[in-house]
């Protein structure tokens, strides 16, 4: 089977009738190729694991029985098989690794697929165990804004870059040997690297964050009501108590007064003015705890807001009055009283970060 064309008319397939897995023929014979051609590319742990057993709803039932194996099983019991014609021409290259290279290696040792499938096996749970050691260490340095370099560089050398590649997957940014070792090194010195993909990994005031290199400050400007109807969650308080939400939000009840005070914003004082936006010069917002009021361009930086994030953020505001800030909550004008009865718009960015 050629997986990379047929898997995904077999996807289609398996969603169709639900629940299916998808069975592959790969043996041990194609996991040795898979390893050997790893291997001549440069590759880590992951690439010497070979061809995983199961991979979401694929799995390999065959991966431990060689080609010779499976042929003679067929043979015995009279099954019929295809061979993909493919598999035949040396034009594609993990075709001269089976049949120039892996003969030779058979003349060494006769076992030498065997082999390849124990040492695949061990590099594979080597590779999940630092993946897992890794993740812990990053739930240890995150921020709200990336990652503290401080902590990460107190992991050993093995663990530190595991959790660099972490995070470049996580951002969907490309992966590689070298730019794992770019960002340490950026990561000592407050330093930056173009990671490719349109994303730079930033090390500013030790945090480490991946970041576009290019940010469109104005894809979003819109009427908070329009914005509303599609992202918001609308609730009504009586007597200090939400106690009507659409859509239903399976949270306590204390959960819901903390979100309204932090993101909710009184429904009476939207208007068609009031959008939902990034930041623009002249934009002020008024401290609810303090009353004072302040340039959302000072407001961000006394926060220490990295630069590269500020124009990402999003904010709603009436003309230059800004009523709520993604990560900050309501201004004075737009707090929440719930010792009123009245109608509120929970902004579900604002739930999304809890």
């Amino acid at each position: 089977m050629r997986q990379k064309t047929a898997v995904p008319v077999f996807d289609r397939v398996a969603h169709d009738i639900g629940g299916a897995k998808i069975a592959t023929a790969h043996h041990s014979d194609d996991n040795a190729d898979a390893v050997l051609w790893n291997l001549t590319r440069g590759t880590g742990l992951a690439g010497l694991a070979g061809i995983p057993i199961r991979r979401g709803n694929i799995i390999r039932p065959l991966l431990h029985c060689t080609r010779a194996e499976i042929e003679a099983y067929c043979v015995e019991n009279h099954l019929d098989h295809v061979t993909d014609s493919t598999n035949l021409s040396d034009d594609y290259t993990r075709n001269k690794l089976r049949h120039q290279v892996m003969p030779v290696l058979r003349e060494l040792n006769p076992s030498v697929g065997e082999s390849i499938g124990r040492m695949s096996g061990i590099m594979r749970e080597t590779d999940e165990y630092l993946n897992r050691i890794s993740e812990k260490e990053l739930k240890a340095a995150k921020t709200p804004y990336g990652w503290s370099c401080e902590k990460l560089l107190r992991c050993e050398p093995i663990v530190l870059k595991y959790a660099v590649k972490n995070i470049l997957e996580k951002a969907a940014a490309p992966v590689d040997f070298q730019h794992t070792a770019l960002i340490i090194e950026a990561m000592r010195t407050n330093g930056a690297v173009d990671v490719g993909g349109g994303y730079t990994a930033s090390c500013v005031q030790g945090i480490l964050r991946i970041v576009p290199q290019k940010f469109d400050a104005e894809d979003i400007c819109m009427p908070i009501l329009d914005y509303m109807r599609e992202h918001g969650t609308r609730i009504k308080v009586r007597d200090g108590q939400p106690f009507e939400i659409a859509p239903a939000l399976a949270i306590s009840g204390e959960k819901i007064n903390n979100l309204l005070l932090h993101d909710g914003i009184p429904c009476d004082i939207m208007t068609r003015d009031t959008l939902i936006r990034r930041r623009r010069a002249g934009d002020t917002f008024t401290d609810h705890h303090r009353g004072v009021t302040k340039t959302v361009k000072k407001l961000l930086n006394e926060l220490k807001i990295p630069r590269e994030l500020r124009d990402t953020i999003l904010l709603v505001a009436d003309g230059s009055t800004v009523l709520w800030i993604e990560g900050i909550g309501t201004s004075a004008q737009a707090k929440a009283d719930l010792t009123r009865d009245g109608e509120y718009y929970l902004i579900n960015g604002g739930l999304n970060n809890e």
